[in-house]
């Protein structure tokens, strides 16, 4: 598949005023993702990973950042010194589905303020511009923050298994409505403790 031509930045800003960039995630960030990864509270880490994890390989590194931004997409938010504090991505069962899987993390001291919600807003997006219709992700069962924010969405629980939930949700919503693929619904990620898995490689 050809790549997606990476494209240009964007700003969000924070409930408090903070403004941070948007830009889709290069292969020359694996450092600065890593940085972001050891600043993540133990708490946060399990969240994402479903398990601990206390480093991420090389090859997971290369995987994360090398994306073609159309079957694997992340976006970045930098702080303004330059240090990754959220990242959003989405990748698709395969090149041609309609279906990805989404995940998002945010560091731990930009969570309740409205990073993840924006970042995750301007992904469904690059979803909706790429053909992807439906985000799917794996979800504890006690990670009340995510399982209410996708059961709002309209998602339905496809599988439930030693306290996850896999759930799917439509993403592509009119370009003109008011909660443009995701917008208003995803309120609740305001919190920023909704995070999904990583869809990392195996170690």
């Amino acid at each position: 598949m050809t790549s997606g031509a990476p494209y240009g930045l964007d700003s969000i800003e924070t409930i408090d005023g903070s403004s941070l960039v948007v830009r889709p995630i290069q292969p020359s960030d694996s450092e600065a993702l890593d940085a972001a990864f050891h600043k993540l509270s133990a708490e946060s880490r399990y969240r994402r990973f479903l398990h601990p994890v206390n480093h991420l390989a090389r090859r997971d590194l290369e995987y994360l950042t090398c994306v073609d931004h159309v079957a694997h997409e992340a976006l970045i938010a930098l702080d303004p010194g330059g240090e990754i504090v959220a990242v959003a991505r989405f990748i698709r069962e395969d090149d041609r589905s309609e279906r990805a899987e989404v995940a998002i993390t945010v560091a731990d001291s930009w969570q309740r303020r409205g990073v993840g919600t924006q970042i995750l807003q301007r992904l469904a997006t690059r979803a909706g511009e790429s053909g992807v219709e439906v985000f799917t992700a794996i979800c504890l069962e006690d990670n009340k923050e995510m399982f209410d924010l996708f059961r709002e969405l309209g998602a339905t629980t496809t599988h439930r298994s030693a306290g996850t939930a896999d759930i799917e949700v439509e993403v592509a919503l009119p370009a003109d409505s008011p909660a443009h693929v995701l917008g208003a619904a995803l309120k609740a990620a305001a919190a920023d403790e909704a995070q999904a898995p990583p869809l990392l490689t195996e170690p």
